[in-house]
């Protein structure tokens, strides 16, 4: 594909080797006609999320630079940004004229905010349908990163089935004498498990958040925010409705109500922002809930599965950006498909280095032996690339013949700007009393009613209406 028109996967391949949020002001910035070959190795400085210490940041990054140029003809810079504060820290970046080339965008408000204030590339004359086609990218997901009719970014489609699972250590499930095997865990019995942690363990908190927020996923498709919502994804019901009215909503504050009177819950956890592993191995507390994907821990973690695995709108929650401030945007769409793409890279960027963050097997099966890079994985695409060489099925949660439920409404995109101030004072309440909710430090039977109230002040109302109206020209479109 040439500017002035589309282009063959083929095409961008010949022309990219030969190439060899969230602020106002970034500028569009539109694919220019030629790129020149450059005489020394261009640097495409790349960004990924995760908390990474010093001397594994840089033994991941020295490799993965050998592997660009001697694979693309190209280096590069790593840097690594937790997740907690990672749209901060880009937005700052934008700010400084610093931004990376190439970025993950962590949820589609994120990616909203920065195509709005012009801060995303147009890749129109860098790929095409072919382009993600060949990246694997099933096509209702097309339409999550295009705008007016040319894409401005990627999505990752990586382990895109999601559930609820509780995580816990090895000795922690031994001591509870949890069996092996997948199966479906009932909320009555994560709690009888909670209450016996508690016996085990009394220096501990038995549940802990992750990264602030005890649950969040109760069986509904949050079309993008969880402000105007499909309350039960399986149902097949289309009506958009107010997720925190939802008699299910009340029901789970109830729950955690109880299980924070009786001692489960980490105190002070809706104050926190910490990455529930590491309160684990900090000794804080035995296990934290979490939405997962397909695969499963590294060695010496169990994940008990409380939820059946869906697709909806919010299993495509990372998406991949190229720069407006970028000088080498070419390079930088060939580095993505290369991270898509190239068996060598994904499995890097994945899992690490054979030998320190994974061995294989004799028959190829891959075991994560250490943490420090690799839990990083959810992050990164080239899942099917990095199957290519290695075998993942050790860590697959669920069988293969499981059967996945899909929202009506997977590929949906919602166009937030029609009610970008509402949405702005709904998510200012959301943030007073929803986490204190699920931690179970609120009283929900006197906090939800004024949390109702304010919400409709806010304008969630008039989100519903508008939603409802964008889902139902888009299940017309699409034919559902």
């Amino acid at each position: 594909m040439t500017p002035a028109g589309k282009m063959s996967r083929r095409a961008f391949l010949r022309g990219a080797a030969g190439t060899a949020l969230l602020l106002a002001g970034c500028g569009r910035t539109e694919s220019p006609a030629a790129s020149p070959v450059p005489e020394t190795l261009p640097v495409v400085r790349l960004w990924g999320i995760g908390g990474i210490d010093e001397a594994t940041h840089r033994r991941i990054e020295a490799r993965l630079d050998a592997l660009a140029r001697e694979k693309l003809g190209l280096s590069v810079e790593l840097t690594m940004v937790t997740r907690s504060s990672y749209n901060e820290r880009l937005n700052i970046a934008f700010l400084q004229g610093e931004a990376p080339d190439l970025f993950p965008i962590y949820q589609q408000s994120a990616f909203d905010s920065l195509y709005d204030s012009g801060c995303l590339r147009n890749l129109h004359g860098y790929i095409d349908e072919d382009y993600l086609d060949s990246l694997q990218i099933p096509r209702p997901l097309w339409g999550c990163t295009r705008r007016d009719g040319d894409y401005y970014g990627v999505t990752q489609y990586s382990e895109t089935m999601q559930f609820t699972t509780c995580q816990m250590q090895q000795e922690t499930a031994d001591a509870l004498s949890i069996p092996q095997g997948d199966r479906l865990w009932s909320w009555n019995e994560l709690h009888g498990l909670l209450l016996r942690m508690k016996e085990l363990y009394p220096g501990r908190a038995p549940l802990v958040p992750h990264y602030g927020a005890m649950q969040s996923y109760f069986g509904q498709d949050s079309l993008g925010d969880d402000l105007g919502v499909l309350v039960d994804e399986d149902g097949g019901d289309t009506t958009v409705e107010n997720l925190y009215a939802s008699t299910r909503y009340r029901m789970i504050c109830r729950r955690m109500r109880q299980w924070y009177q009786e001692g489960l819950i980490l105190p002070d956890a809706y104050e926190g922002q910490v990455n529930g592993v590491l309160q684990i191995l900090q000794g804080i507390g035995c296990c934290f809930l979490q939405r997962s994907g397909e695969y499963g821990a590294s060695e010496g973690w169990v994940r008990l599965r409380l939820s059946e695995p869906t697709f909806d709108t919010n299993t495509n929650y990372v998406f991949w950006g190229v720069s407006a401030q970028s000088a080498q945007p070419w390079q930088a769409v060939q580095l993505l498909q290369a991270i898509y793409s190239d068996p060598d890279i994904a499995l890097l960027l994945l899992f690490g280095e054979q030998g320190t963050d994974y061995r294989l097997d004799a028959a190829g099966e891959l075991t994560v032996t250490d943490a420090s890079w690799s839990g990083n994985k959810w992050a990164w695409p080239g899942w099917q690339a990095a199957q290519q060489k290695v075998s993942l099925e050790k860590l697959r949660l669920i069988p293969k013949e499981t059967q996945v439920r899909y929202s009506p409404a997977y590929g949906f995109v919602c166009d937030a700007s029609a009610y970008a101030a509402e949405a702005e004072a709904c998510k200012t309440v959301v943030e007073k009393y929803h986490k204190g909710l699920l931690c179970g430090f609120l009283e929900p039977e006197s906090t939800i009613p004024a949390f109702l109230q304010e919400l409709e002040d806010a304008g969630i109302n008039a989100i519903i209406q508008e939603k409802q109206r964008q889902l139902d020209a888009w299940l017309a479109l699409n034919g559902k």
